[in-house]
């Protein structure tokens, strides 16, 4: 469950945090900050994903940091450890932070269904950086830990089913269905079209591929469903959306 998402400019600042209230996932946008932590200093650049369970107590020390803080409610995870997953370069780091940017815009923006598609952000960050560690994870069926990366994996293939999903995680359709609802608040099939319309966003807004291409690429062989779904995800035909995207570039 998504608590709140936000935005920060800090320039120097210490501080110390005990029995956090909450689980937190963060990534400098700009700057780097030192955590301290059961006797370990931990160093978090740009592009990293830093999570912090419920419970954790823990110091903080920065000179200046752009910083997106994402706090969500996720039981058992208050035994772990603090966890950085540590971008391997520069393109890496540029794409986490713009996965974290993207986030925090939806958040703020509180469009349609943007709740879903927060947490669908969110999972995909999980599932295909390996940001919160799995002692975190004792309170999330095995299955949905593996169904996710599957998803993760093939939910852009044309010939993605949720059949292949569940016998690869050895687990019943309808155990799955329940399974993922009850932990993640939100369908499978929620799920996957929010990650389909957030790729196809962005081989919208990146300019390079024909809509026909685009819908491929995001799993459609037919491209007028792929018109329709865009619209009733969105609220905006793809058009619409590519013209208010140039127009917020251009006020920019």
């Amino acid at each position: 469950k998504v608590l709140e998402v936000n935005m920060l400019d800090r320039h120097s600042i210490s501080l110390q945090t005990d029995n956090k209230y909450c689980s937190l996932l963060s990534c400098r946008i700009d700057g780097e900050s030192l955590f301290f932590h059961k006797d370990k200093t931990v160093k978090v650049c740009r592009g990293d994903i830093l999570y912090i369970p419920s419970g954790a107590s823990y110091s903080q020390s920065t000179e200046k940091e752009k910083v997106v803080y994402i706090h969500m409610d996720m039981s058992g995870n208050s035994h772990a450890d603090i966890n950085v997953y540590h971008a391997e370069s520069s393109e890496e780091a540029d794409e986490i932070c713009n996965s974290f940017l993207n986030i925090s815009k939806l958040w703020s923006e509180k469009r349609h269904n943007y709740y879903y598609h927060t947490l669908s952000d969110i999972y995909r960050l999980i599932a295909s950086k390996d940001a919160v560690p799995p002692a975190s994870q004792t309170d999330i069926p095995q299955q949905l830990i593996n169904a996710l990366k599957y998803i993760e994996r093939y939910y852009a293939e044309l010939d993605f089913n949720f059949e292949d999903v569940c016998k690869t995680s050895f687990i019943s359709r309808t155990s799955f269905n329940k399974l993922f609802k009850n932990n993640f608040n939100i369908t499978p099939h929620q799920y996957v079209n929010n990650l389909r319309i957030q790729k196809a966003k962005r081989l919208l807004k990146g300019g390079v591929y024909t809509r026909s291409e685009i819908a491929r690429l995001c799993g459609f062989d037919d491209v007028k469903y792929f018109y329709t779904f865009f619209k009733s995800q969105t609220g905006m035909t793809t058009a619409g959306y590519l013209s208010s995207y140039k127009e917020k570039i251009g006020d920019d």
